[in-house]
């Protein structure tokens, strides 16, 4: 067009012009649409609608929309270049329908501007509104200072194009930088909702209660098997502090072993070693075991707490417990029949005594001048007589009563001598010869009497029939030791001079059921292992060097160290 020199063919070139002037108008009113997503839908119909109708009107009306007839062309510089522009026209009035799509086109970019400022979106509004109305501006007055003959130069709109591109090209480009971080920041927030949601199905799903609590010590997370623990509705535990399950005697000391813990929070048991106890809603009492998690988020360290309600494992033991020492009394009582000849004969002993004694006696107060001295000394010895007898009596009572256990504190000592009181005729019945090193100031124990003594008698019982067949002068000999080991434990050994066990048979010989005996039902030792493993004390046999075996047992003393 600038290097036209026929004013036809500038009249025709111009005209065309409006086609790629049409599609970019057009381009701006999708772009606002799009972009900013703002600007009212009629303004946007009316300026298509004009540009359209001022595109036909190019074709139809004149040389072109500007001008009906181009008389004559001139050449002016521009930039140290000589260029053609128009000289003398007719001017097309139709032009205004361009004008007013011009003017339309600037108010529909700023009330779109303006609405999408006042919905936040400000650094947005003002590059691409304020770049896309400069160019309609400067192309409008460029346009209108043409038309009117006050500047005299071609007819470009590109140089302002290429600054909307730039301006705009900017700003798209920020833009995608802004959302992908955005894609970013969402992919990440949902990555962390995943995992949230995630962890909250496992915590869920776990087969024991869980709960999390925060570094106040409120309530955060609760699942449902909390809720059947301890008959909370999952709401009325969210949010509160945690003390609310702790039985209300303990909650002002749980507040600071809390505190303590949130200080140097490891995974740990609560409360190792010691029966814990929840408070239901109801406020009863559940026992429970619970172990502790800390778990570090943005937030603070948060614990997750893993609860079992152990009232079922609890009745399960204190079941186990019944039925051992059912099966401990059934065992003395299987043990005080086959030793009843040797009791019948040990409570003789002073019955005779009593009876000789009441008959020198009435002998004694037959005849004149009775001697004081003397009846003295038969009634002293008939009392003595009668309180062994009553001893062998209280004894055997004991050992036949089928009673609570009760944990007492007992020299193990004063138990090894009552049972060799009570079993002294029995071991001489058998000539077996008793001997015991027993170590003076042994530190008492926590146990219970009649099942400690029910064990002695097992092993010596086992030790007198280990020697069954040996007839040997002096080949019969039981040995009975205790002593204090370094770990704080009382050891007790009974060796005897017997026929020994098997090598293979050593570990079964604890085993229910098992027995070398022709008669024996073979619980006497299984019970004792199930009473020294309650006594929280540990069972085992020993080969001797020469001959017969020696039989252990440890037990804890009191943790006080009392003699």
């Amino acid at each position: 067009l600038m290097k036209s020199i026929d004013p036809y063919d500038y009249g025709l070139l111009l005209r065309w012009v409006h086609l790629p002037l049409a599609v970019l108008i057009f381009s701006m009113v999708g772009f606002v649409r799009i972009y900013l997503r703002a600007g009212r839908p009629w303004l946007a119909w009316s300026v298509c609608a004009l540009r359209a109708a001022a595109l036909v009107l190019d074709f139809t009306t004149g040389a072109n929309l500007h001008y009906r007839s181009i008389l004559d062309l001139r050449r002016v510089t521009l930039l140290g270049e000589p260029v053609t522009v128009a000289g003398q026209t007719v001017p097309n009035h139709w032009s205004r329908v361009a004008e007013l799509s011009s003017v339309l086109l600037l108010v529909f970019v700023i009330d779109a501007a303006v609405t999408a400022f006042r919905r936040g979106e400000r650094r947005r509004a003002a590059a691409a509104g304020g770049a896309l109305a400069a160019v309609v501006v400067i192309a409008a007055v460029h346009t209108a200072l043409l038309h009117l003959a006050v500047i005299h130069a071609p007819y470009i709109v590109g140089i302002s194009c290429f600054a909307l591109v730039v301006v705009l090209g900017y700003q798209v480009s920020m833009d995608v930088l802004l959302d992908t971080r955005l894609v970013q920041q969402s992919q990440a927030r949902e990555a962390h909702v995943i995992s949230e949601e995630r962890l909250r199905l496992a915590v869920e799903a776990a087969p024991s209660g869980m709960l999390m609590v925060d570094g106040k010590g409120n309530i955060t997370v609760v699942n449902t098997q909390v809720e059947k623990i301890f008959g909370y509705p999952r709401h009325e535990l969210l949010g509160q502090p945690i003390e609310i399950l702790v039985p209300v005697p303990l909650r002002n000391a749980h507040s600071t072993l809390r505190t303590g813990y949130f200080a140097d929070a490891k995974v740990r048991l609560m409360g190792a070693g010691r029966e814990l106890y929840g408070r239901r809603k109801d406020g009863s009492e559940v026992p429970v075991e619970i172990g502790l998690n800390p778990i570090s988020t943005a937030e603070g360290v948060f614990i997750l707490a893993s609860i079992v309600d152990v009232t079922e494992r609890k009745r399960a033991d204190q079941e186990m417990v019944l039925q051992r020492n059912e099966l401990a009394h059934l065992s003395r009582v299987n043990m005080l029949g086959e030793l009843s000849g040797s009791l019948a004969h040990e409570l003789n002993q002073p019955l005779t005594s009593i009876l000789s004694n009441a008959q020198a006696a009435q002998r004694l107060l037959a005849r004149d001048g009775v001697d004081p001295v003397e009846l003295r000394e038969i009634l002293a010895d008939i009392v003595a007589e009668d309180k062994r007898a009553g001893e062998i009596i209280m004894r055997l009572r004991a050992l036949f009563t089928r009673g609570e256990v009760q944990r007492q504190p007992m020299d193990l000592n004063e138990q090894v001598i009552d049972v060799m009181k009570l079993l002294h005729s029995e071991l001489v019945s058998h000539n077996i010869t008793v001997s015991m090193k027993l170590q003076p100031d042994l530190p008492r124990l926590s146990g219970d009497k009649v099942q400690l003594q029910q064990v002695l008698i097992n092993l010596l019982v086992n030790a007198s029939d280990a020697m069954g067949g040996i007839t040997e002068p002096d080949g019969r000999r039981v040995l009975m030791r205790t002593e204090l080991n370094g770990d704080g434990l009382v050891h007790v050994c009974v060796e005897d001079s017997g026929r020994g066990i098997a090598a293979g048979d050593i570990d079964r010989i604890f085993k229910p059921f098992y027995t070398s005996k022709g008669r024996g039902m073979g619980l006497g030792l299984a019970v004792c292992r199930s009473i020294i493993t309650a006594h929280g004390g540990l069972i085992w046999a020993t080969p001797n060097n020469g001959r017969g075996t020696c039989l252990h047992f440890t037990l804890p003393v009191l943790a006080d160290g009392v003699h």
